[in-house]
């Protein structure tokens, strides 16, 4: 075991690196000359090591070897010869393996390290960095092989060049080795231990890819990765080697006390894809954060699911335990979490912030957690959701089914939500296994979390916050989630310990006195975020300075962080103090942040105090910083920031804010502020404190703890309620405060009989509203966006306004009151305040009122803009099969099949005949075209029913495609009702009966607006073309338009023309299953801009080909388009879907060919005849549907 010494950096020779490997013997170790430090090795072809050995770097400061990025760095092993090398103290970097560029049989194989068969390699204090390999950008590990690293960095290799769906941009792993005699002898697995993995890029998983490998992370970073396909940190395929008896590690994946942040991918798996296998697999994730990680769509499926997380596949087993997922999103499903495993347990964890939303609203479900699990066991115990949305439903869980079997426990919901659906917290209601606590949240409908969960409307929760390494919402003192005699959420009140600042790479040491360049500083931030929101600079004023200063101060000294100070003052009373006196006085707190811009930003991500920084009736400022360096008490975070805002004189009627719905938590991360305690007594004070002040909710104005009248009375002698009484408590029932320390599992009820159902729970609750309009123009007010509302209750008005009218329209959906919204009409000429009142009343008894505050502007010169009462729809709606309410149906997923959400529905193994798939239609209320996605296979004709808003359709899979099963080249779309009135909650249904081999499969169902007439303020009424189609009866007749129509040809060839007018032109049957197959028709537009449709959202016209014919067969023929006269050619898709190429010269018709690209195959589907000037599918011409 000798020790061989590197003198120089030549690669070969006597003394270098190539001839010390070549000469070891096994447990030798080679050691680097001092002279070699900030030196670097670079070779000219990869060293291969077939012995056991330690290549030690150690005491050798900045020493690399490099690959000159053009060849490998080291292959380990060889077939037959296992070997165990260790890695020391070493920087390799710069190696690359593509084809072209290695001489061994296995090329593309590990950008630096290739470890042969087999083999065992340890990384310790190593950096891979800038390595490119086809699969695995830095190691490749092969089967049986394993793969150590330990206090190791892995920084922008690139694994993604090839597209190999093996490959990973740090390490790619082949497999745990059983499974065969021959590979007996494998042990094979991965584990990071106290490593960074940072800017890595791959094709499944940006910075690890394993197939059937154990895999254990433990106190490492991955940030930042990037997978071009699943896996933006890591993709795993299977845990293990189907139990190999010889590996030292169990077939599973860990990931413990590390931190997977800011990681990106295309399809699944934002963060983590872990696909499992079996009984067998298990993956556990605790101690961790995942946070910042994002999906959009992509891959196979042209999906977006699980912004954090994608675990699950064909079995296995899932627990996640003290571990927050936090701030990631996904642009279809599952913004934290998308699963389907076989077990499920999540404990002490922390959902919060996760998103699905896409830029047009169109995300569909599950903001924290998608739980595709039907009737398999899932336990979620000790648990916080916290600020999750979905653009459709479910802000915090998305599950299949009301029979699901989810049980939930001790946990925690508050300020999630949904847009479309309003769902909030839920889909379907959950099992209920004891101390659930649920935040109310206006506007939220939906079903109970549980059946027994308590409702509360303010749980007092932190912003999200570091707490001994754990991302977590703090409750706040007088919290229901304290009081409630089950310690219910993520963080263990009374065992944790004072929460900790967020770390920073640079801590200032300014001195106990207050500094001056940060107040200045801080100021300037402040009015620089206002402008940005073009709102006046705030002034800065002395006497709010030494309010604020003294409070920052005490707050260091006294060592307590809250808005009431150690003496019981408020805001209003240390302001009062200073000398300073105003009606309204808010107040920004935070501590731990170490600069004005981070105390800036922290408060802007906080929607409450995000809202008094933008606060539009504020005037003036005081700042107020104190730095405690020997911070020792209970409460240490050493900076203590205090911004205090003032509005000068009283105002009149205040300006909206600029954001409506503050969130419920004041605090900035990383010590942000607990919301002071509401005054005791829950009923109002008659005559207003001339001194209020406001918390993180902006609305919310609590009196000065001084209720006697000594203050002079408000000056309000007008009528109007002006300034606004406290709006806080709501004139609710709600006996609020609810202090009850204990949960109401088992209430004393006078009466034996089982709990309420979940809308008794939640009472109504009608807020202010606030809203500006001109004197002579109209407003439309979703009165009720931000109340609380009942399955059953009627909205009326109790006054009308003095300076105006108003009136409820019922928004086109008389049977559906939550779209209703109140059209305000100001008097000509007026300006100034108006208010009148609305009153919610529900069936038991229970009515509250609500006020609306209008603030009229000034009467604008130009003339109002339309108002349109009735919405038009202009979005398509589509509802995957696999997501509606099954009965006998099941979910299945062929590779093949290309359904558009992944998978599809079908009765194949059920043994059942008949099945029903059920769903409610949440779009705009208006006239929609409704086709669904099935697959017409050819061994059977099933008869389906399709049912939409009591109108129904039936149809056969008559087609009998090209496929026996549910392949892509079986699918087939039927248009089932060419024009119905939908509006929101409206019930569809889709059923079958099948027949022979063919199982009833269906896709989706999607809902196609079509034109509506727009009704305007003044009366007259605005008809869109498409309602004076004409249409032609007979086939391969020609068709002269009147100016200004659409035509719409048949399902034979035609010959439409068009007028010296604008015409829309469409040449096919948009109903037929196949619109334009088999025909050939010609579009002439004459004069004016005219439109050639080629396609619409559902699909692309002549676009049928068969046998690599290129669509000759059918297209359109556009014989005059001119682009300078404004023609414009409609394509379904996306311009990437489409070529632009001379047409063949075997064709009758010469010009530009608009070719469709799809699976391979390139398809004709029009011609521009004669076209001689350059076309973009990207430039004016060309709209995509």
């Amino acid at each position: 075991m000798a020790i061989i010494t590197v003198v120089n950096v030549e690669d070969g020779g006597t003394g270098s690196l190539r001839e010390a490997i070549a000469n070891a013997q096994d447990g030798d170790t080679i050691k680097f000359a001092s002279s070699l430090a900030n030196k670097t090795i670079t070779l000219n072809s990869q060293i291969k090591i077939l012995s056991n050995i330690t290549i030690d770097g150690s005491g050798i400061s900045n020493l690399s070897i490099s690959g000159g990025d053009k060849t490998r760095i080291f292959e380990i092993g060889q077939r037959n010869n296992k070997l165990n090398v260790t890695i020391k103290d070493l920087t390799l970097n710069n190696g690359r393996s593509v084809v072209g560029t290695t001489t061994d049989s296995q090329i593309g194989q590990g950008g630096a390290i290739r470890i042969h068969d087999y083999s065992d390699l340890i990384l310790e204090n190593t950096v891979l960095k800038n390595n490119v390999g086809e699969r695995g950008g830095a190691v490749y590990s092969g089967y049986g092989s394993s793969v150590t690293a330990r206090n190791s960095t892995f920084e922008n290799n690139d694994g993604s060049i090839a597209n190999d769906g093996f490959s990973a941009g740090a390490i790619a792993a082949q497999g745990e080795g059983g499974g065969e005699p021959a590979y007996d002898s494998g042990n094979g697995f991965v584990k990071i231990e106290n490593s960074i993995l940072r800017n890595n890029k791959g094709s499944s998983g940006g910075a690890v890819y394993t197939l059937l490998t154990p895999l254990t992370i433990e106190g490492s970073l991955l940030e930042a990765n990037e997978g071009t396909g699943d896996g933006g940190a890591v993709f795993t395929d299977g845990a293990g080697g189907k139990g190999n008896i010889n590996s030292p590690l169990p077939d599973r994946i860990i990931i413990r006390d590390s931190k997977i942040i800011d990681n990106k991918a295309k399809g699944q798996g934002g963060g983590l894809f872990l696909w499992l296998y079996g009984n067998d697999d298990e993956a556990l994730i605790e101690n961790s954060i995942i946070q910042g990680n994002s999906v959009t769509r992509g891959g196979i499926y042209n999906d977006s699911k699980g912004g954090g997380i994608r675990v699950g596949g064909s079995g296995g087993k899932v627990a996640i335990r003290d571990t927050a997922i936090a701030n990631n999103t996904a642009q279809q499903q599952g913004g934290g979490i998308w699963t389907d495993a076989d077990l499920i347990e999540i404990e002490g964890s922390t959902f919060s912030g996760n998103q699905v939303k896409t830029a047009d609203g169109k995300g569909d479900i599950g903001g924290a957690l998608v739980l595709n699990v039907g009737q398999k066991p899932v336990k979620i115990s000790n648990t916080t959701f916290v600020g999750n949305y979905a653009d459709r439903d479910s802000g915090a869980i998305w599950t299949g089914s009301a029979e699901n079997n989810i049980t939930l426990s001790n946990s925690i919901f508050a300020d999630n939500s949904a847009n479309d659906t309003k769902k909030g917290n839920v889909n379907f209601q959950l099992k209920d296994g004891g101390g659930n606590i649920v935040q109310t949240r206006p506007g939220n409908r939906g079903p109970k979390v549980t059946a027994n969960a308590t409702y509360v409307d303010d749980l007092k929760l932190s912003d999200l916050q570091l707490v001994r390494n754990k991302l977590v919402h703090i409750p706040q003192e007088g919290s229901p989630a304290i009081k409630s005699g089950k310690d219910a959420g993520a963080y263990e009140v009374g065992t944790a310990s004072t929460p900790t600042p967020a770390p920073t790479l640079e801590t200032p040491t300014p001195t106990e006195t207050p500094s001056n360049d940060f107040i200045q500083q801080v100021l300037k931030l402040t009015n620089g975020f206002r402008a940005e929101n073009n709102l006046e600079s705030l002034i800065f004023n002395q006497e709010l300075a030494s309010a604020a200063q003294s409070h920052s101060k005490n707050m260091a000294s006294q060592d307590f962080f809250s808005h009431t100070g150690k003496d019981g003052s408020s805001p209003g009373d240390r302001t009062q103090k200073a000398g300073y006196d105003s009606a309204a006085i808010s107040e920004n707190i935070a501590a731990g942040q170490t600069t004005p811009e981070s105390v800036i930003e922290s408060w802007k991500n906080s929607s409450g105090h995000r809202a008094n920084l933008l606060n539009p009736n504020s005037t003036e400022i005081g700042i107020g910083y104190s730095y405690l360096k020997d911070d020792t008490g209970e409460v240490n975070f050493n900076h203590y920031w205090t911004q205090v805002f003032g509005q000068g004189e009283s105002v009149s009627i205040p300006a909206p804010t600029p954001t409506p719905t503050p969130a419920p938590t004041p605090a900035p991360a990383p010590a942000p502020a607990p919301a002071p305690t509401p005054s005791p007594t829950p009923t109002p004070i008659p005559n207003p404190v001339p001194i209020s002040y406001a918390r993180a909710d902006s609305r919310f104005l609590e009196p000065v703890p001084t209720p006697t009248p000594e203050p002079t009375p408000a000056p309000t002698p007008s009528p109007t309620p002006v300034p606004e009484p406290i709006p806080t408590p709501e004139p609710s029932p709600i006996p609020s405060p609810a202090p009850a320390p204990e949960l109401p599992t088992s209430t004393p009820s006078p009466l034996p009989t089982p709990p309420e159902t979940p809308t008794a729970a939640q009472p109504l609750i009608a807020k202010a509203d606030r809203i500006t309009t001109r004197g002579n123009g109209a407003v439309k007010i979703d009165i009720l966006s931000n109340d609380r509302l009942n399955d059953d209750f009627t909205f009326s008005l109790v006054t009308q306004p003095k300076k105006g009218r108003a009136r409820i329209d019922n928004n086109g959906t008389p049977d559906n009151l939550t779209d209703d919204f109140i059209l305000y009409t100001s008097q000509p000429g007026t300006k100034g305040g108006d208010v009148f009142q609305y009153r919610l009343s529900s069936g038991e008894s229970e009515s509250v009122t609500g006020s609306v505050r209008v603030n009229i502007a000034p009467q604008s010169s130009t003339s109002p803009g339309t108002v349109q009462p009735s919405a038009v729809p202009t979005s398509t709606v589509q509802y995957e099969a696999e997501a509606l309410n099954l009965n006998n149906y099941k979910v299945e997923s062929f590779s093949g099949s290309k359904a558009s959400g992944g998978k599809q529905i079908s009765l194949r193994g059920t043994d059942k005949t008949t099945g029903k798939a059920t769903g409610i239609f949440q779009g705009t209320a208006g006239t929609y075209q409704v086709a669904v996605g099935y697959y017409d296979e050819n061994d059977g004709q099933s008869e389906a029913i399709v049912k939409v808003a009591g109108q129904s359709t039936r149809f056969r899979f008559d087609q009998d495609l090209f496929s026996d099963s549910a392949m892509h080249d079986a699918k087939a779309v039927k248009v089932t009702h060419s024009a119905i009135a939908l509006k929101p909650g409206d019930r569809f249904e889709l059923s079958t009966t099948i027949d022979a081999g063919e199982f009833g499969r269906f896709d989706y169902i999607r809902f196609t607006p079509i034109g509506q007439r727009i009704t305007n303020t003044d009366g007259t009424v605005t008809g869109r073309s498409s309602e004076n189609r004409l249409t032609a009866t007979v086939s391969s007749r020609d068709m002269l338009s009147s100016e200004g129509t659409t035509l719409q040809g048949t399902a034979s060839d035609d010959t439409l023309k068009g007028s010296s007018k604008n015409e829309v032109l469409v040449g096919v049957a948009v109903n037929s299953n196949h619109p334009g197959r088999r025909e050939r028709d010609v579009l002439i537009g004459g004069e004016g801009a005219d439109t050639f449709q080629l396609g619409d959202e559902t699909t692309a016209y002549y676009n049928y080909s068969r046998n690599g014919n290129l669509g000759l067969r059918d297209y359109a023929l556009i014989k005059d388009f001119s682009i300078k006269e404004g023609d414009t050619i409609v394509l379904h898709g996306e311009a990437s879907n489409y070529d632009l190429r001379v047409t063949p010269l075997t064709m009758y018709h010469r010009g530009i060919g608009i070719f469709h690209q799809q699976d391979g195959q390139r398809e004709l589907i029009g011609v521009i005849e004669n076209q001689r000037t350059s076309l973009n599918l990207k430039g004016d011409g060309f709209r995509f549907v």
